[in-house]
């Protein structure tokens, strides 16, 4: 239904899986001059998670949205309403921290608006594979480069008590669940998946932006 000839040329644009690589690269390196600097504390670890709980809710209901395009295709269905599913208990983990650190989170930043209009419009359109690919870049992001990040952002006192996300976040996709998300994927153009995916990697690093200069905690 989504498919459609992508654009011919020398320097054909960017897809989706290397623009994942890209922005895991990116994230990564992000994370560790974090863990390693001064600046990022309690506060901007709190807002941090905050803003990943809003994001993963937006992304459930982005993806129940996608779910209704495949109504007639059982397997298809079946894949989005699981992945819908897994970025709700994404959101619940992400309270849950929140809550064994205490204290409420700063006031959600800009980039949240942002990122619900462009869910919100594009997942009920004919722009549904731009909302995937965004979604796909969100759930794939933490993943095999990131690890290490990861692990030192564990490792940061304030984190320890309020480990859930992190540490879901390091699990990487079973080979059963990524085959099925890589055919639902595939049900859409990949220019479509890979300007959602563009943008949704800019807009996680600005959600470092919206943190981290809070001070140590």
């Amino acid at each position: 239904m989504f498919q459609e000839i992508d654009g011919q040329g020398n320097n054909p644009p960017p897809r989706l899986p290397e623009l994942l690589r890209r922005a895991q690269r990116d994230q990564a390196e992000r994370m560790e001059q974090i863990a390693a600097k001064a600046g990022f504390g309690r506060q901007a670890y709190r807002d941090w998670l905050a803003l990943e709980a809003d994001l993963d809710s937006l992304c459930a209901e982005a993806m129940d949205a996608l779910a209704g395009w495949h109504a007639s295709e059982p397997g298809l269905l079946a894949t989005a309403q699981a992945w819908a599913v897994e970025l709700r208990g994404m959101a619940w983990l992400a309270a849950v921290d929140l809550r064994a650190i205490g204290e409420a989170p700063s006031p959600p930043p800009p980039l949240l608006e942002k990122w619900r209009r462009f869910l919100a419009v594009a997942s009920g359109s004919q722009r549904a594979g731009e909302a995937l690919g965004a979604i796909a870049l969100h759930s794939r992001l933490f993943s095999g480069v990131t690890d290490t990040a990861l692990a030192a952002w564990l490792a940061l006192p304030f984190a320890r008590p309020a480990s859930h996300y992190l540490t879901r976040r390091r699990q990487p996709e079973a080979a059963a669940v990524q085959a099925a998300r890589d055919r639902l994927l595939d049900a859409y153009a990949s220019a479509a998946l890979a300007a959602g995916a563009q943008r949704a990697a800019v807009w996680a690093l600005d959600a470092f932006a919206a943190t981290r200069s809070q001070p140590r905690g």
